[in-house]
């Protein structure tokens, strides 16, 4: 079959460049946070992933190389917002595939973007497949999938906000995981999609 070729330095330089333009753009049109997606599945994402990052340069082997991508990229677009722009980072809690990154990986990947001060808010996301947009339908109402990578990030005392996204519906448990310290925020999509009155609600 065909396998994907490696990206090239340039090719690097160009993407990081790319989303310093988006952010700017973003900016210019009033927006008052921007997210960057590094969660499941994508470009960006495989970089973090050892079992899709096999190069043997600066870029693969170590989680701390494997990182730099983003870390330069997170980096170029803070010096394009200036220091006190929000800026959202999505991320995936876990890798459910044999070689993917764990847990534990997770947390050492947010204490890095932590500590150098390249994000506000980690919004967690699951992995690809039947968890990615968890609902009430495959996690447990009271306690949604990605509310336990809150919970980790939480005990590690991160200067960034944590925002676990997928299967909060009910508000009454929202302002209750809020309130025991669990979470900082909730992210969600879906339910005002489902009514728009959701908020108000």
């Amino acid at each position: 079959g065909n396998h994907p070729k490696e990206i090239t330095l340039e090719e690097m330089e160009d993407i990081k460049q790319k989303f310093v333009q988006a952010s700017n753009w973003s900016i210019e049109a009033g927006f008052d946070l921007i997210e960057v997606h590094f969660a499941h599945g994508y470009l960006l994402h495989s970089f973090l992933s050892p079992h899709s990052n096999h190069r043997t340069d600066e870029y693969g082997g170590s989680l701390e190389n494997r990182a730099r991508l983003l870390m330069e990229l997170l980096t170029s677009v803070k010096q394009a917002c200036g220091k006190d722009f929000p800026i959202e980072l999505q991320l995936s809690g876990y890798e459910n595939i044999p070689g993917g990154y764990t847990q534990e990986d997770f947390v050492r990947y947010c204490k890095l973007f932590d500590e150098a001060e390249l994000v506000d808010i980690i919004q967690i996301r699951a992995w690809s497949g039947d968890m990615t947009h968890a609902s009430s339908y495959n996690c447990k109402k009271d306690y949604p999938t990605n509310l336990h990578f809150a919970e980790l990030l939480k005990q590690e005392r991160l200067h960034a906000l944590v925002a676990p996204v997928g299967g909060f519906q009910d508000p009454d448990l929202i302002e209750r995981f809020l309130a025991e310290g669990r979470t900082d925020l909730v992210a969600m999509g879906r339910a005002f999609i489902c009514d728009p009155d959701y908020g108000k609600k």
